[in-house]
């Protein structure tokens, strides 16, 4: 089975598997299937983020924190065709505004996001996000063979700003770094044993942010396919209260 396609961020690796993946919820799907889509969602990253983002408005809806939109009381005739347009408006967006929240943005335009299982590159945050300034998490592919890793965080000047290490493939840079807010920084990766990355080699540059800035740049740098969404659910919205008026 292949990695994603190197041109573009988010792609099914296997589309005619992709499309299956429902199936995973189904509890009397047989062992051999189950076994097909999960080795598939194991190396498809767009599947992953599919499933992920099903499973976080399931889990927002449940624990309250996120209430579909309800349509407005059917009136006497009103046709099952508009309350079932209603209740998929509002599914779609809210699916929308959750993997706007929760999905990482598109990377800057010009940027080519290598998807090859050998290069190793930031998956957090993207070339050119707007995160909130002060505490921030970077995560990164793993290494073959690292045993620990090192970041270090400078400014547009290329000053030192903060540098930390893990052992793992992600490290969250404290509050008290001194992350300034409304300002370019980048951030350099580096591994153990030193030859394993080419110095510099693994970097991404990115701004902090008020949380506005960090809202308005997720909504202008969604996925396409988010805006689609969101734009089917007002489609989806205006068809159910045109069918509700007849």
């Amino acid at each position: 089975m292949t990695t994603e396609h190197p041109g573009t961020a988010f792609e099914c690796v296997d589309p005619s598997v992709g499309d299956e993946i429902w199936r995973l919820d189904l509890p009397a799907i047989d062992a051999a299937s189950r076994h097909v889509l999960e080795a598939h969602v194991s190396v498809c990253h767009a599947c992953r983020l599919h499933r992920d983002l099903d499973t976080r408005t399931g889990r927002l809806v449940r624990d309250g924190e996120l209430e579909p939109v309800a349509a407005p009381p059917a009136a006497t005739g009103t046709s099952g065709v508009a309350r079932a347009a209603g209740v998929a408006a509002a599914l779609a967006i809210a699916a929308s505004m959750v993997g706007v929240l929760f999905l990482p943005p598109r990377p800057s335009e010009g940027v080519m996001t290598v998807r090859g299982e050998g290069e190793a590159r930031f998956t957090r945050p993207v070339e050119g996000e707007v995160v909130t300034a002060g505490a921030c998490r970077l995560s990164w592919t793993e290494v073959p063979g690292a045993s620990s890793y090192e970041v270090r965080v400078t400014d547009r000047e290329g000053a030192f700003a903060w540098t930390g290490t893990t052992d793992r493939n992600r490290i969250d840079v404290p509050a008290d770094a001194g992350l300034a807010g409304d300002a370019d920084y980048k951030a350099v990766l580096s591994a153990r044993p030193l030859d394993l990355l080419p110095p510099g080699r693994t970097s991404v540059a990115f701004r902090t942010g008020t949380s506005a800035a960090v809202a308005a740049h997720r909504l202008r740098r969604a996925q396409p396919w988010l805006h689609g969404l969101g734009l089917a659910g007002l489609c989806l919205g205006v068809f159910a209260l045109v069918r509700r008026r007849d």
